[in-house]
């Protein structure tokens, strides 16, 4: 499972990726056109990193993020 979401306005341009393989949950973030920055998690189950990914997923939806299929 991986999603890429990416936020614009008039001040600010990035990016906010997931990614779950196993139980580990990693999230990569920055500046658009950069490579960003990352952290991996591992949860206690592949079923729990889902979880949390989808559950960081909806937060940054929230926020204004939108999905960007292709990434």
């Amino acid at each position: 499972m991986k999603s890429y979401l990416e936020y614009k306005d008039s001040k600010s341009e990035k990016f906010w990726e997931v990614s779950v393989k196993g139980k580990v949950m990693t999230t990569r973030w920055g500046k658009l056109e950069t490579a960003g920055q990352s952290k991996s998690k591992e949860l206690e189950s592949p079923a729990l990193a889902a979880s949390e990914a989808e559950k960081q997923k909806a937060s940054k939806v929230k926020k204004g993020y939108r999905e960007v299929a292709g990434k």
